[in-house]
């Protein structure tokens, strides 16, 4: 009996919030646990990800700061 863990397809960023992790979580990408105040997206019902695990490298992308 194996337990296996599958990522999630990955939503367009524009359907993600951006936020600070209140509380302890696992990336949706890469499946690696996220640490309290790690910056991260997320969607309701389905989780969260690392902000460099949801960056496209080909695009133009602004990473969020707190202060916006």
């Amino acid at each position: 009996e194996y337990d296996l863990l599958i990522a999630a397809p990955p939503p367009p960023v524009d359907y993600l919030k951006r936020i600070t992790l209140e509380h302890p979580g696992m990336c949706q990408e890469c499946l690696e646990e996220m640490a309290i105040g790690e910056k991260a997206y997320w969607q309701e019902s389905v989780g969260v990800w690392h902000v460099r695990c949801r960056v496209d490298p080909t695009a133009q992308v602004e990473l969020f700061d707190e202060k916006k």
